[in-house]
């Protein structure tokens, strides 16, 4: 059984939880070529700390740069939009880095 009836699935070597991360993996990289978006990177992780104690880790799905501003990206469905640790992580990142998640 999959997490969330997702199936893992593989592209151009690397593996994605779901085909939907898959193909906006390749979106991303189609704008990436076009030069609308730069850096792209999979999987970044970032810890999350209270008074220096690391109490957590957040790892978005993807991280670029558009417009000079750094993107991070959540690949979400709508029950996963409402999983309270996912929720707990997302306030908690925007908290710390001061950056939005774009969920997708």
């Amino acid at each position: 059984m999959f997490k969330y009836k997702n199936k893992p699935t593989y592209y151009k070597g690397k593996r994605f939880d779901s085909l939907k991360e898959a193909n906006r993996f390749w979106e991303l990289s189609i704008l990436e070529q076009a030069g609308n978006i730069s850096d792209l990177k999979c999987q970044v992780a970032y810890q999350l700390k209270v008074n220096d104690v690391i109490i957590g880790k957040y790892i978005c799905d993807f991280e670029y740069v558009q417009k000079q501003k750094t993107i991070t990206e959540d690949v979400k469905s709508a029950v996963t939009k409402k999983l309270p640790l996912y929720r707990w992580k997302k306030k908690h990142f925007q908290a710390q880095y001061g950056r939005e998640i774009k969920e997708v």
